[in-house]
């Protein structure tokens, strides 16, 4: 799987959309979500058969449009700023609203997982 040239605009490698796709990533939180690249927030979501997806405010407004960056369902957009969002995903048939799980980082510590 070669890296579509979007996913180096936002931090992404070959290696690290491979293993999200196929279930082997050791630290989803380190690929998925929000990150900073370089000077800018980005926020990367993976929904296998969306069609959209769109970074949104607690109030519904579009803060970000995701772009599709490959066949399995990787989406990436910049946002303007360090911001709670929520995920607004179109799906073939219905619309959802989601929080992103990955916006929380870990919940689990270096000690809870010793």
């Amino acid at each position: 799987m070669k890296a579509p040239r979007a996913a180096d605009d936002f931090g992404l490698d070959t290696s690290a959309l491979e293993a999200i796709v196929s279930g082997r990533s050791g630290d989803p939180f380190a690929v998925l979500g929000p990150h900073d690249v370089g000077k800018t927030r980005v926020v990367r979501a993976f929904q296998p058969g969306a069609n959209a997806v769109a970074a949104i405010s607690s109030a519904g407004e579009v803060i970000a449009q995701l772009q599709k960056i490959d066949d399995a369902g990787f989406f990436v957009g910049k946002l303007p700023r360090k911001q709670p969002y929520l995920l607004r995903i179109h799906w073939p048939n219905t619309i959802e609203e989601v929080e992103d799980p990955y916006a929380f980082g870990p919940l689990l510590g270096e000690l809870d997982l010793h």
